[in-house]
């Protein structure tokens, strides 16, 4: 008895059959006991049975779950080029696009059988096991998107470099193991390489300056250890760099400036040390600059940083303090969208020129010894967040009218009720502690008189005179005292 995908094809009970529909057959035999067996499957594919290449999409749809895929349509059934998701070119299969599609299970081990494939996009799917060693034998393939699938299991393996089509690797929060291997420089077409949040380890190997198409690179959230290797000035296509969060080491070499196409320099949260090379600030493209939190890293202001105007985000806290006065042409750089400048002991107060940077999206300033009254910044319209706590700042403004607004940091600084109950609409306004002010002694002569005034005058505060830390002897705004005594 013949049977085409699990249903008895009615009447066929020869020993052979001649197949017209695209399925799954197989022929169940009965021998004289009555005992019956059946045949291996056997797939028949546009009027002509699988290749085993071709088998492999049996294997990703049994082995992922596929009835319960988002889109399914035609698969098992109709013509493979029918198939949602899948392209084929002379009857070979070469695009799988089947992101986002609900696919559960173990990743098939035969997907280094499409010899063919050019694209093959499956991230966000819940996509479990390993990918074999024969997937980096697939030379034609141009763009893999496996991100966003958690518990796949895999590394990338040294036949990387004869895959010298491949343009895109975007394999983000997947569980990638092991090294980057050295041959990856010899994938001369490689341009994204997107890996960050998987546990990816060892140092960047030097031959990935070989890889000179490469214009992006994410290795955030990674173990990533070691040294940037200087080779990295021959990628004169690089736009993107993005290794923050990890383990880096050593210094920033200085022929990082050297690649002139540099947009984007984001590698805070490492363990940088020496000194900021000074000829970065001054790539031509240069807009984001992230080297926050590299606590041995010693950063140097240019004097032309006013001039920078093309920046967007400057992140500078957590290195080496920088010190002095805060420095004004921070109100130049007129397109930032974040100052992060946190932790540098700078003094002065903050200029109402602030408000010159109508970009701003996060205001970070903490840690710093800057003084006095805060400065109305009801012109940051598009302020998100910030933090001004360690300080020395005796009033902070009402800025509570910045619909954008949702976070800001008051605390560790000396600020009364007048700077803050105008702000608790603030869905998280953190005031709280404050220091006190500096305490100021005066002298009076036994049986003298003395007028203590209230510095914190803001209506609606209650007041509550202490003598002698327990004494509780008035609750007016101000306190005279009269016949004193001690």
């Amino acid at each position: 008895q013949w049977f085409l995908n699990g249903a008895a094809i009615p009447g066929e009970v020869s020993a052979t059959y001649t197949a017209s529909l695209n399925g799954e057959y197989y022929v169940e035999i009965t021998g004289q006991g009555g005992c019956p067996i059946e045949s291996e499957p056997i797939f028949l594919l546009d009027g002509s049975t699988l290749e085993s290449g071709s088998l492999v999409l049996i294997d990703l749809y049994n082995n992922t779950d596929g009835a319960n895929w988002v889109n399914n349509g035609n698969w098992l059934t109709g013509d493979v080029n029918t198939w949602d998701g899948i392209s084929v070119n002379g009857g070979r299969v070469t695009q799988i696009f089947l992101s986002g599609n609900n696919m559960n299970g173990n990743y098939p081990q035969s997907i280094g059988a499409l010899s063919e494939l050019e694209f093959f996009v499956v991230d966000n799917n819940s996509l479990t096991g390993s990918i074999p060693a024969t997937f980096w034998d697939l030379n034609n393939l141009i763009q893999i998107n496996l991100h966003d699938n958690e518990d796949l299991n895999w590394t990338i393996e040294a036949g990387i470099g004869t895959m010298t089509s491949l343009q895109v690797i975007r394999a983000f929060s997947t569980n990638l193991q092991g090294e980057l291997p050295s041959d990856i420089g010899d994938a001369i077409s490689l341009q994204e390489l997107w890996l960050s949040d998987t546990q990816l380890s060892g140092s960047i190997p030097d031959a990935i300056g070989n890889a000179t198409s490469l214009n992006f690179i994410e290795l955030s959230d990674t173990q990533i250890s070691g040294s940037l290797p200087s080779s990295i000035e021959n990628l004169s296509s690089l736009e993107t760099l993005y290794i923050s969060n990890s383990q880096l080491s050593g210094e920033v070499p200085n022929q990082l400036a050297n690649a002139s196409a540099l947009v984007n320099l984001n590698i805070r949260n490492n363990q940088l040390s020496g000194t900021l090379p000074d000829a970065l600030w001054q790539l031509p493209n240069l807009e984001v600059l992230q080297v926050d939190y590299n606590s041995d890293l010693a950063v140097n202001l240019p004097a032309n940083l006013s001039s920078l105007t093309q920046l967007t985000v400057l992140g500078i806290s957590g290195v080496v303090p920088i010190g002095g006065p805060f420095p004004s042409e921070f109100y130049d750089l007129t397109n930032l969208t974040v100052l992060d400048a946190g932790g540098h002991s700078f003094t002065g107060t903050i200029d109402p020129a602030i408000n010159n940077l109508t970009q701003l999206q996060g205001l970070w300033l903490f840690s710093n010894d800057l003084t006095g009254d805060f400065p109305d910044i009801s012109s940051l319209t598009n302020l998100q967040a910030g933090s001004i706590a360690g300080n020395e700042f005796t009033f902070f403004p009402d800025v509570s009218g910045l619909s954008a607004l949702g976070y800001f940091e008051l605390t560790f600084n000396q600020l009364g009720f007048n700077s803050i109950i105008p702000n608790l609409g603030i869905p998280q306004l953190i005031y709280n502690p404050q220091f006190r002010r500096a305490t100021i002694y005066d002298e009076v002569d036994p049986g003298g008189s003395l007028g203590l005034i209230n510095p914190y005058t803001t209506a609606g505060n209650q007041h509550q005179w202490i003598r002698n830390v327990n004494d509780s002897i008035a609750t007016t705004l101000d306190y005279s005292i009269s016949d004193a005594s001690t």
